[in-house]
């Protein structure tokens, strides 16, 4: 998604993260130019007014490169003559500005040839338990439009919630905590953080201990919002695909890589557990999570463990890059050779 507006470039990933779509972002041509001469993509959605190296410019430029990939537009009252002469260098369609969540779905799979009726939708939910009205509205001011918000002020409520529906994340008020072990019982995949009174407290603190992962400010802005909760709590990090479990790679600041391995971890052991209840082989396909070897090990090491308990035979796909970081690791080498060749 290659646009100068950072909301524009949050509403389309928005849009498609809930189908399992992989979406980086770029503020301006160059910097996609050089993402798309580095890695090959699918999809290219791109805003035609922008600095540094417009839309048209970087459709020319791909196109003298070799670099077919399928692109849809994104206009604001651009002149028909940029679109039409970036039709003739291979656009695909154009959207415009403002667009529906459902218009890119639409506009992604008609291009793509996918049937958007068989693509599963997963929409995020969140629960937070804290008397504070005011910080449940800025919440779902910064939350992307399709997660689910539930707020209460009541433990009970917030119980009641949680036995019946699964959350990917809850944020229960620091000062009334001791609820979080009773929430943990029914939410064993969600993250758990405690939302601080203390105007003194840092924006965030990932430090899990007990049934909580952590600490977040009752001060909470966009940025923690979207960067920190949204990115490594929020947002699907695991989708079945042909019969494998697909884990979501690591986007934002590399000081959250313990925050994302630790809740891809506890989304990739109950995804497995339900498919190990129905198959007796669980492929795992890694090869989005980054190569960092000591957490990389770790994960492997514990999805080996808690499938052998199952009785599942675990396999993974991994990259070259990943199996060089972890292949001497003991707790990781029977994986690999169960997992056969680099793919």
């Amino acid at each position: 998604m290659v646009d100068d507006s950072r909301s524009v470039r949050r509403a389309v990933e928005a849009s498609l993260q809930p189908l399992g779509f992989e979406v980086e972002l770029a503020e301006n041509g160059a910097t996609a130019l050089a993402r798309l001469r580095a890695a090959p993509f699918d999809l290219v959605f791109l805003d035609i007014n922008m600095p540094v190296l417009d839309g048209p410019g970087l459709l020319r430029m791909l196109r003298s490169l070799g670099i077919t990939v399928r692109t849809v537009l994104i206009t604001s009252g651009a002149a028909k003559p940029a679109i039409a002469s970036s039709i003739k260098f291979g656009a695909e369609e154009y959207v415009s500005k403002p667009f529906t969540p459902q218009k890119i779905r639409e506009v992604a799979a008609r291009v793509l040839g996918l049937d958007l009726r068989t693509l599963p939708l997963y929409l995020p939910r969140v629960l937070l338990y804290f008397t504070d009205k005011d910080l449940a509205s800025r919440l779902r001011d910064s939350l992307p439009e399709h997660v689910h918000l539930d707020s209460v002020a009541l433990l009970g409520d917030a119980i009641e919630l949680a036995s019946k529906s699964q959350y990917d994340l809850l944020l229960v008020d620091a000062q009334v905590q001791e609820g979080a072990d009773i929430l943990r019982t029914d939410q064993t995949e969600a993250a758990i953080m405690a939302v601080s009174r203390d105007p003194a407290s840092p924006p965030y603190v990932f430090a899990p201990e007990g049934a909580v992962d952590g600490v977040v400010s009752s001060r909470l802005d966009e940025a923690v919002v979207q960067d920190f909760l949204y990115q490594n709590f929020i947002r699907p990090l695991a989708f079945i695909e042909a019969g494998t479990i697909r884990a979501a790679g690591f986007k934002g600041d590399p000081t959250h890589l313990a925050a994302y391995f630790a809740q891809l971890e506890r989304v990739l052991c109950a995804r497995s557990a339900r498919e190990a209840a129905v198959m007796p082989d669980v492929s795992i396909d890694l090869r989005r999570v980054p190569a960092d070897a000591d957490r990389l090990a770790h994960l492997i090491g514990a999805l080996c463990m808690h499938l052998d308990i199952l009785g599942a035979a675990p396999g993974f796909t991994i990259s070259d890059e990943q199996r060089a970081a972890v292949g001497g690791r003991p707790e990781v080498a029977t994986a690999l050779l169960l997992s056969g060749p680099p793919t």
